[in-house]
């Protein structure tokens, strides 16, 4: 029987260049978006290419019960994953105080809540079988705080902590969890996070290819690294978020990010 991976957000940048590379690798998928169009041509395309076994669930990730109704139809098609990739994410290049609560509502839900849930779902399954794989796709914007997008840089952080720790907790079990962590990439999410003329996203030595950090991503969760975080500029600019103060970090930030 074929390793079934489950990818969320599977449909643009990151996520559909995962897609990709592990229905290369010979995995079947489980692709969730939210445009079922989108995922039909991509499911069509991974079974022309790679004669894989693709299975498509619409899902809006922004309801908060969104991965339970995942989890029920996975279920019932009597299917075992045993690798997870969390790569939906949501977005706002906006100050808090101008943002609506859906606005931060559907971040903490798609980013916090359905990650955290789906995680929790279909690890028994990984544990039973003592084997089974979480990549959780975190941000640099993990390693510091964002004025003008603090939501989400707080999500990133969520993110990143919550799978070092289960890193630790797992690792025992057979279950390895990598958190991924891009820089600024030019996909789709720029423009729906309205960063799209923003100088840090214009940066082309920060910028990595989604199909770069795919292949990153995969080789780093198959040698069970903790943390994978692509492109030499990004590494650096995490290693000196350890060493610059927050205060220094948040003007360039603020001033980079408009």
């Amino acid at each position: 029987m074929k390793t079934t991976v489950l990818i969320t957000g599977a449909t643009g940048g990151i996520g559909s260049a995962i897609s990709n590379i592990f229905a290369m690798n010979g995995y079947d998928t489980v692709l969730v978006a939210t445009d079922n169009k989108k995922l039909s041509t991509l499911s069509d395309q991974l079974t022309i290419q790679y004669s894989n076994n693709n299975y498509v669930i619409v899902a809006d990730l922004t309801n908060k019960d969104a991965a339970n109704g995942v989890y029920s139809e996975i279920s019932s098609l009597k299917i075992h994953i045993s690798i997870l990739v969390n790569n939906a994410g949501v977005g706002l290049n906006r100050d808090f105080s101008d943002m609506s609560w859906h606005e931060v509502e559907e971040m903490l839900n798609v980013n916090i809540i359905s990650l955290t849930n789906l995680t929790r779902l279909f690890l028994p399954g990984m544990i039973k079988l003592k084997h089974g794989y979480i990549l959780n796709v975190a941000s640099t914007g993990a390693y510091q705080p964002g004025p003008g997008m603090a939501v989400y840089f707080a999500t990133k952080h969520y993110v990143l902590a919550f799978s070092e720790a289960l890193y630790q907790e797992l690792s025992s079990k057979g279950i390895i969890v990598t958190a991924l962590c891009p820089g600024p990439t030019i996909t789709g999410f720029v423009n729906r996070a309205n960063v799209t003329d923003s100088k840090l996203y214009k940066n082309n030595l920060l910028n990595v290819n989604p199909d770069q950090i795919a292949i990153k991503a995969y080789e780093a969760m198959m040698k069970k690294k903790r943390v994978v975080i692509p492109g030499l500029f990004n590494k650096l600019l995490v290693i000196m978020s350890h060493i610059i103060p927050n205060k220094l970090i948040m003007k360039y930030l603020r001033a980079n990010l408009s």
